[in-house]
C-alpha cells in the first residue's frame, strides 16, 4: 500500500510556493525602487518618452541608484534558493538588502555616475564632427565599465570583499569565465526589451533574471569558495 502523503510534500505544493517566492521577490525588488518604477511609467505616458527621459536625465541617474541594492537582494535570495531549495522570502531578501546594502550602492552608484558621464559625453560629441571618432571609443568604455559592473553584483550577493578587492574578482573572473559575462549582457539585453514589449513581465522579470544569473555563476562561486578555503 503506498505511502500517504502529508500536506506540503506532493509537488503541487512545491511548485506553488517556488512561484509565490519568485512572485514576491519580485515585488519586494519593485517596492524598494518604487520611485523609479514610477517615474519611468509616467515618463512613458507623455508624448514624447524619448526626449523626456533626455530631459530629465538628472533625475532619472538619482532615482537609478536604488536599483543595485534591491538587485543584489534579489541575487542572494534566488543564490538561497539555488542552494538551498527553500526560502523564508521575506525575512532573507530584507536581511540581504540590509547585508550588501552599502557596497551595492557603491558598486552600482559607480555605474550609474559612468553611465551618466557617459550620456553628457555622447551627447556633446554628436554635435561636433570629430565626434564621429570618439563616439565610439566612449561606447566600448562604457560596455566595458558596465560588464564589469554587471558581474560585480553577483559576487558581492555571495560574499564580502572590500570594494577594490571585489572590482578585482570581478575584472578576472569576467575575462576568465569570458562566456559568464556575454551570457549575463545578452539576458541583460533581452529582459530589457522583453519589458519594454510586455509590460506584464515586470510582476516576475527582476526574480527570474536574477535566478537565470546566479545559475551561470555556479562555477564562479565555487571556484572562489575554493579558493577561500586553501587560504
Amino acid at each position: 500500500m503506498a505511502k500517504k502523503r502529508e500536506f506540503g510534500e506532493g509537488p503541487l505544493y512545491t511548485i506553488t510556493n517556488i512561484v509565490f517566492w519568485f512572485v514576491m521577490c519580485n515585488l519586494y525588488v519593485i517596492v524598494c525602487i518604487l520611485p523609479f518604477v514610477l517615474y519611468v511609467i509616467l515618463t512613458l505616458m507623455t508624448d514624447d518618452p524619448l526626449q523626456s527621459f533626455k530631459d530629465t536625465a538628472l533625475i532619472l541617474y538619482l532615482l537609478s541608484l536604488f536599483i543595485g541594492p534591491a538587485l543584489a537582494a534579489c541575487y542572494s535570495t534566488m543564490g538561497k534558493f539555488i542552494r538551498e531549495n527553500d526560502l523564508n522570502v521575506t525575512k532573507d531578501y530584507f536581511k540581504y538588502y540590509k547585508i550588501n546594502f552599502k557596497q551595492s550602492f557603491i558598486i552600482w552608484g559607480l555605474q550609474m555616475t559612468f553611465d551618466f558621464l557617459i550620456y553628457i559625453n555622447l551627447s556633446f560629441y554628436s554635435q561636433l564632427a570629430i565626434g564621429v571618432y570618439i563616439r565610439p571609443v566612449i561606447i566600448t568604455i562604457g560596455v566595458l565599465f558596465n560588464a564589469l559592473a554587471l558581474v560585480s553584483l553577483p559576487i558581492l550577493s555571495r560574499f564580502y570583499f572590500s570594494i577594490k578587492d571585489l572590482l578585482k574578482c570581478a575584472f578576472y573572473y569576467g575575462v576568465k569565465r569570458f562566456y559568464v559575462t556575454i551570457s549575463v549582457i545578452a539576458l541583460f539585453i533581452i529582459a530589457v526589451f522583453a519589458l519594454a514589449y510586455i509590460s506584464q513581465l515586470i510582476l516576475c522579470i527582476f526574480s527570474i533574471f536574477s535566478y537565470l544569473v546566479m545559475m551561470l555563476f555556479r562555477p564562479i562561486v565555487s571556484d572562489i569558495e575554493k579558493n577561500i578555503k586553501k587560504a
